[in-house]
């Protein structure tokens, strides 16, 4: 029984242990660190100066919309921003759309919440977002270069950052109610 709350903690290929999961390289390793091994290359440890993190810039990319719009994350800067990596193989990533969705109707006026679908047909991710009634930008990262680049290991992965371009929050795995509250509150303090 509380293996499977470990298992649903992120989505990805894994196998229990009673001390976290061994990831599809073997290693023992956190359940809220597992992403699938078969979808996802292999990328060595960047230097402190790439790493995505609390306090860094983020990374910029461009991306694509369903209908075909393009998307830079610059393009956003002055507006705090909401990424949030998700599959819809995903079921805690399919679970918190509706909540994202409720938050971006609350604050679309001050907040902007990118998804960002890794490596999924257009066909795949339209459905589910004309099913879950999703009116914020979904972007695809078809060859998974932006999901590598921000290190993502875990689906749903979220970042808050602030309207400068600064990280504020980065949070693996579902998100609740409270941790949004908590994220921004502390996006929207920064002057």
């Amino acid at each position: 029984m509380a293996l499977t709350g470990l298992l649903l903690v992120a989505c990805g290929d894994a196998t229990p242990t009673p001390t976290g999961l061994i990831a599809p390289s073997g290693q023992i390793t956190p359940a809220n660190t597992i992403a699938p091994g078969s979808s996802t290359t292999y990328e060595p440890p960047r230097s402190a100066s790439e790493q995505v993190r609390i306090g860094s810039l983020a990374p910029d990319f461009t991306l694509n919309t369903l209908d075909n719009q393009v998307v830079k994350l610059s393009q956003y800067r002055g507006k705090p921003v909401l990424i949030n990596f998700w599959a819809t193989w995903c079921p805690p990533c399919e679970a918190e759309l509706p909540m994202l969705e409720q938050t971006y109707q609350a604050n679309q006026d001050k907040l902007v919440i990118l998804g960002v679908n890794m490596r999924e047909d257009a066909g795949t991710v339209a459905g589910r977002v004309d099913k879950a009634g999703l009116k914020y930008p979904v972007v695809l990262d078809g060859n998974g270069d932006v999901t590598n680049r921000y290190q993502v290991r875990v689906f749903p992965t979220s970042l808050f950052i602030d309207k400068n371009g600064i990280v504020q929050r980065i949070i693996l795995g579902p998100l609740t109610e409270d941790t949004i509250r908590s994220a921004l509150d502390r996006v929207y303090s920064i002057k």
